[in-house]
């Protein structure tokens, strides 16, 4: 029959539910099989189920209709294990007279000091003169002008000048300056090297302007800049009448 388990306790995982009967009208009379192909194609069980009442086997503890045998299970009893006793072995102890050892000193040899030898003077060898490298350094040459070829040109002119000096560079432009009047004006320039500038210049001047002499100034792309004073004369002829 139905009963909580050894827990005493319903509704818990021991709870036997062996002892309930099918009634004559339950729809799980039939309802069974005898054996089914798992999705492997395992058959479950190995031999089909016999001895079962009806078209097929009920769903539930037992066949409707088929007797109630309990056939009790006796648990066997244990054998009893024997246990054997081993006794430890008695110890025997035998005192230990420690025997006194005499030892003797001899005294150690008398020693004679050695006289130490004299450490020799070390010897300095005469130092060597080495000549100091010699480091040569070139100067940057500065911005000078130093001539211009030709140096004279008749007025109301337009002449080429070469210009010669130091330091000249790409982008330098020409000027004339410290004269009366209008000056000269530079309508082309080529800077040939660092020592050399071809200018075209035209030479007119005012009415009642005599010749004189300009200044020649040359101004790098960097600001500095040189001057050659009286460098350039412009000559007016006179007209006698």
């Amino acid at each position: 029959m139905p009963n909580p388990g050894p827990d005493g306790a319903w509704e818990t995982v021991d709870d036997d539910f062996s002892g309930l009967l099918l009634q004559g009208t339950s729809p799980a009379i039939d309802k069974g099989v005898s054996q089914f192909a798992a999705p492997n194609g395992e058959l479950v069980p190995p031999n089909p189920l016999t001895g079962f009442l009806g078209a097929a086997p009920d769903l539930g503890w037992r066949e409707f209709g088929s007797p109630i045998v309990i056939t009790p299970t006796a648990s066997p009893i244990p054998s009893p294990t024997s246990v054997t006793a081993t006794l430890a072995p008695a110890l025997t102890f035998t005192p230990i007279t420690p025997t006194a050892t005499v030892v003797t000193t001899t005294p150690l040899p008398t020693t004679t000091p050695v006289p130490a030898s004299p450490i020799p003077s070390p010897t300095l060898a005469a130092p060597t003169a080495t000549a100091a490298a010699t480091l040569a350094v070139t100067p940057t040459p500065q911005l000078n002008v130093l001539s211009i070829t030709p140096n004279t040109a008749p007025a109301n002119t337009t002449v080429n000048l070469t210009l010669s000096g130091t330091a000249f560079a790409n982008g330098a432009t020409v000027s004339f300056e410290g004269g009366q009047g209008a000056a000269p004006q530079v309508t082309g320039i080529q800077v040939v090297n660092a020592n050399t500038i071809v200018i075209s210049v035209n030479t007119a001047v005012g009415a009642g302007i005599g010749s004189q002499a300009w200044d020649v100034r040359v101004i790098n792309p960097n600001g500095t800049s040189a001057v050659l004073p009286d460098a350039f004369t412009i000559t007016v002829s006179t007209v006698t009448p």
